[in-house]
């Protein structure tokens, strides 16, 4: 087994870390979709967006997020009051 040699390095900045930052700038489609909806309301989505709107809603004080398999593959979220 070789021995890998590692360099400390120092004083390296830390970049801006790329979490949150849709839900902080509200420049997501997601994160605007989410805001626009009242309680109540749903919206049908492939599972691959659904896990994108069902993340900004539960970031939202006082949302409860239900979710049902819906037609063709598809699922259907509602954004409801907790």
């Amino acid at each position: 087994m070789a021995t890998q040699i590692l360099t400390i390095e120092k004083n390296i900045p830390i970049p801006e870390s790329m979490q949150g930052q849709y839900f902080k700038t509200k420049s997501s489609p997601y994160r605007q979709l989410a805001d626009q909806m009242d309680f109540g309301d749903s919206v049908t989505v492939e599972p691959k967006v659904a896990r994108s709107i069902i993340g900004f809603l539960r970031k939202i004080e006082g949302v409860k997020v239900v979710q049902r398999k819906a037609t063709d593959n598809k699922l259907r979220i509602w954004k409801m009051k907790r």
